[in-house]
């Protein structure tokens, strides 16, 4: 069944036009057979009526024209010199006979169209000749009248001339009679063929007109049933484009557009096919942003924590570099006192001389020196203490930095899922692992450093407890110096060696010391760089959320 909906477009065009133009074809053939015809009667009329209507006229002119010339020939009988008159009505006549002559022989041959046109032709050609004939006579008699000087036998030639005359009239006449009805029989036929083509001009024209008015109403059809199967399809394919432009998606594209088999229907499938395909992007895309929000949501809360601990680390760094500063006021006291030991040992050698009361003395100072020993061994234990507890912050650090260093790899990865809009927060992210490294190596700088001071703590503690030792011997030696001055100078000998130790010892802790509070310095600025860095991840894991959640309210405004 023929179906405008099944055609494309270029055909439904090309149909309408080729209708139009085999309107307007059958319309150009009438009128150009009509047109041809009337040409060819008018043709007719101008190459055979017209000519024919001339050669009449000429013909019955110069019948005329010689019948005059025939009647002047007799008012001459009574004239002289009427010789040159003749001669030049002879000259005259013979210019006419090839009028005549000519007009006839063309007469003719012209064609008739009807039975009483060739009749007449008939007729005329018996009377032209009698008439032609008679004429003949009379030229000859004219010829020999003006030939003739004899007045007798020119008066006889008059009288013979005359009866040529009589016997010209009516034939003249008849031939005349001949003219006029060829020339009506002619206006008629003419009359009649222009009256035919008058009524086959008027038929053309009313045909015209009908086939114009029927090709105007069958072009407005055409043009409102090709328009119609073109816009309206166009239209509603506007009217979902308008829909989808406006965000809903929900929106289907009709079924009877899809079934249609030109443009229209190919549009509206690639529509509905593009509509289907945005449904499902938007959908991936609404997903994607929730999942980007919670990543998000969940990377903040981590690098909050993070910036918590390392804010807390910062504040356990500067503790701790605060006790070891403590710890090394403690180590200069201990210094001093072991300065000020080997001084009193080194006075003890020179007064040892001086008897029991220098002992005495001297055991009062031991007594000290061993109090100060004690104290000395006491901070040298809370030393250890403490560089145990560094080497758990160390660990500690060194696990935060672990920590961070993955930490800085899933937002790597998050900020390469996010695209374009991740750039600045993978930047942060290799900063953040950059740092951890540093912290990392630093951390077990630290770590060696503070082996190094629990070595030397150790080495300490045990020239202390031999301080002591000491110390309690030259109490003892003291309390019998009365027995022995020289055991109490070998005991205050042994006093300046141990106050020597002790003094070689709290330098190493003091050189240990120093280099733990440089580590502990170089470990807080590290925190302080990590806790700068946490904010600015914070800052950009806040930023990513809020674009996720842009990008989430975007998405919101399609409906599918």
């Amino acid at each position: 069944m023929f179906n405008l909906k099944n055609i494309n477009i270029g055909k439904k065009l090309g149909l309408g036009f080729g209708i139009i133009a085999f309107i307007v074809m059958i319309v150009g053939a009438i009128g150009c057979y009509e047109i041809a015809h009337i040409s060819q009667e008018l043709g007719y009329i101008g190459q055979n009526r017209i000519i024919d209507l001339q050669n009449l006229s000429t013909l019955n002119y110069q019948r005329v024209l010689i019948r005059a010339d025939s009647f002047n020939v007799e008012t001459l009988e009574s004239q002289d010199n009427s010789d040159d008159t003749l001669q030049r009505i002879l000259a005259s006549r013979k210019k006419s006979w090839e009028i005549v002559d000519r007009a006839y022989a063309s007469l003719l041959s012209t064609p008739r169209a009807s039975d009483q046109g060739r009749a007449l032709i008939t007729q005329l050609e018996g009377e032209y000749t009698a008439w032609r004939t008679l004429y003949v006579d009379l030229d000859k008699a004219i010829e020999q009248i003006a030939l003739n000087n004899n007045t007798d036998q020119k008066q006889a030639l008059f009288a013979k001339y005359r009866g040529l005359i009589t016997r010209m009239v009516p034939i003249s006449d008849t031939m005349g009679a001949t003219f006029d009805s060829i020339t009506a029989n002619n206006v008629a036929n003419t009359n009649q063929i222009i009256q035919a083509n008058i009524v086959e001009a008027h038929s053309l024209e009313l045909w015209s007109l009908i086939v114009i008015v029927l090709s105007i109403v069958i072009v407005i059809i055409l043009s409102v049933i090709i328009t119609r199967s073109v816009s309206v399809p166009i239209m509603a394919s506007v009217g979902f484009i308008t829909c989808i432009s406006q965000g809903d998606l929900s929106q289907e594209v009709p079924k009877i557009l899809c079934d249609r088999k030109d443009e229209n229907g190919e549009l509206a499938r690639s529509m509905q096919t593009m509509a289907e395909n945005l449904r499902a992007q938007i959908r991936d895309i609404s997903q994607v942003s929730n999942g980007l929000v919670l990543s998000a949501s969940e990377i903040a809360a981590s690098v909050s924590q993070v910036t918590s601990g390392t804010q807390e680390n910062s504040a356990a760094v500067m503790e701790t570099t605060t006790t070891v500063e403590e710890v090394k006021q403690t180590v200069n006291v201990t210094s001093h006192k072991a300065r000020e030991v080997a001084d009193k040992a080194q006075q003890g050698l020179q007064v040892a001389h001086d008897g029991r009361q220098t002992s005495e003395k001297l055991a009062v100072g031991m007594q000290r020196i061993r109090d100060q020993m004690t104290i000395v061994g006491d901070t040298i234990m809370k030393l250890s203490e403490q560089s145990q507890a560094i080497i758990e912050i160390t660990t500690t650090v060194e696990d935060l930095a672990d920590q961070s260093n993955i930490l800085a790899v899933n937002a790597a990865i998050e900020a390469a899922k996010a695209g374009e809009h991740g750039k600045g927060f993978a930047v942060v992210a290799h900063e953040i692992k950059s740092l951890a490294e540093q912290s990392k190596h630093a951390t077990k700088q630290v770590r060696g450093i503070l082996s190094d001071i629990q070595k030397a703590t150790g080495a300490a503690v045990m020239a202390t407890e031999q301080g002591s030792k000491a110390v309690d011997e030259g109490v003892k030696e003291a309390t019998r110096a009365s027995e022995s001055i020289q055991a109490l100078s070998r005991n205050f000998s042994e006093s300046t060696q141990s106050a020597a130790q002790i003094a070689a010892a709290n330098k190493e802790q003091l050189m240990a010391i120093d280099q733990v509070t440089t580590a502990m310095q170089n470990i807080e600025e590290v925190t302080t760089q990590n806790v700068s860095s946490m904010r600015q991840l914070e800052i950009a894991v806040q930023s990513l959320k809020n674009m996720a959640q842009n990008l989430t309210s975007t998405v919101a405004r399609y409906k599918v």
